[in-house]
């Protein structure tokens, strides 16, 4: 089916994206910006949740701040699809023990214990095939 095209095709991409070596430099990333900019990329989305951003003051990183961004859109996007429309979202950033945290937190109804261990499979999805 069309469906089952496009998902291998998605895929494909993605391992494509994860062979390739990354060229990305690292260099200090704002994450107050990086989120901003991640969540004006899903403007045509955000509109219809209640999304708040906290972040540290000053809260900084050496990172990829491309791969960085792509990980927030993500996780938002996530957060998204398990919410209901008007649904709050938080995206916090903050140190814990000398490492930064990034914590996206929704109202969506959560994971079981068997999706809950296959969440950081590569290409796993819980999300129907027609989704």
């Amino acid at each position: 089916s069309r469906v089952g095209i496009n998902r291998a095709a998605d895929i494909a991409k993605e391992l494509l994206a994860y062979a390739r070596p990354s060229t990305d430099k690292y260099t200090l990333v704002d994450w107050s910006k990086l989120i901003n900019g991640a969540l004006s990329l899903l403007s045509h989305k955000t509109n219809q949740y209640q999304i708040k951003v906290i972040c540290e003051p000053n809260s900084t990183m050496l990172g990829q701040a491309v791969k960085l961004e792509e990980l927030v859109i993500n996780l938002v996007h996530n957060a998204m699809d398990a919410s209901l429309p008007n649904g709050s979202i938080e995206v916090c950033v903050y140190k814990w023990q000398g490492c930064t945290v990034l914590q996206v937190s929704d109202q969506g109804d959560g994971m079981d214990a068997n999706e809950l261990a296959r969440a950081t499979e590569l290409f796993y999805s819980s999300k129907p095939m027609d989704y």
